[in-house]
């Protein structure tokens, strides 16, 4: 038998200018718990413009909010799923590509690579070749670590860079694929598809981003993200990190 949560942020009247922050950051709480305590799925909703009932209009977002914590449960919306943490030995790397980042100049090419449970790094790179991605897998990524990507050739490499690889083939519908039978599809890349969708809606408000600018941006975004720090606690990270 396995255990799951279902959440459809549900918030019935009074409001106050707290009820839409409540209920996602007590449900994200619930959702680290949960992975700790061997909880196997956590399923999130979509509705619209149903007030009370649910408040979940987009899952998305809040899945990969849930995919930055440190657990290893299976989440779930209606048309995707994909897995947190691995019990295997070697934690998966996922590699990736936002080709669409909105700039002043056009779109812009960013890559991005987030450890299973781990930290993100994002970088803005002048073209899309081997030799450019090369620096940052071998920078960041210790030699042996297994790198899931998606099927473009520019991962060809990673074997003789040193590194396990796996793919899923996006362009057959494949999205995420279980190897081993556990009934977990741990190969994927959905772990980093989320941080594209988190930095899309944090870019969005901007309205256009220079080309000069961009990197500050994606850097700052990516503090934050592995900070793990929000609110008031932020600022105090940051300093930290300024003058460590």
């Amino acid at each position: 038998m396995r255990f799951g949560l279902l959440y459809e942020l549900q918030l019935p009247r009074p409001w106050d200018d707290r009820s839409e922050h409540r209920p996602i950051h007590e449900a994200l709480a619930e959702v680290e718990i949960a992975g700790q305590l061997g909880f196997d799925y956590v399923w999130a909703n979509e509705h619209h413009f149903l007030e009370e009932y649910s408040h979940s209009s987009a899952p998305e977002v809040f899945l990969a909010a849930a995919a930055a914590r440190n657990v290893s449960t299976t989440l779930i919306q209606p048309g995707s799923e994909f897995k947190l943490n691995s019990t295997a030995s070697v934690r998966p790397v996922f590699f990736g590509w936002a080709w669409r980042v909105a700039t002043g100049c056009g779109p812009s090419r960013v890559s991005g690579m987030i450890q299973r449970g781990g930290q993100v790094v994002i970088r803005m790179l002048p073209n899309v070749r081997q030799r450019t991605i090369e620096p940052i897998i071998t920078r960041f990524a210790a030699p042996g670590s297994l790198i899931n990507t998606d099927e473009y050739d520019i991962y060809a490499r990673l074997p003789e860079w040193g590194y396990q690889h796996k793919t899923v083939c996006h362009g057959r519908g494949e999205y995420a694929r279980d190897e081993d039978g556990d009934g977990h599809h741990e190969v994927h890349v959905n772990t980093m598809e989320g941080v594209w969708s988190l930095l899309r809606s944090w870019l969005r408000p901007h309205r256009g981003i220079s080309q000069e600018k961009l990197p500050l941006y994606l850097s700052f975004f990516q503090f934050v993200h592995n900070a793990r720090k929000r609110g008031k606690t932020l600022p105090g990270a940051l300093i930290g990190t300024l003058v460590a």
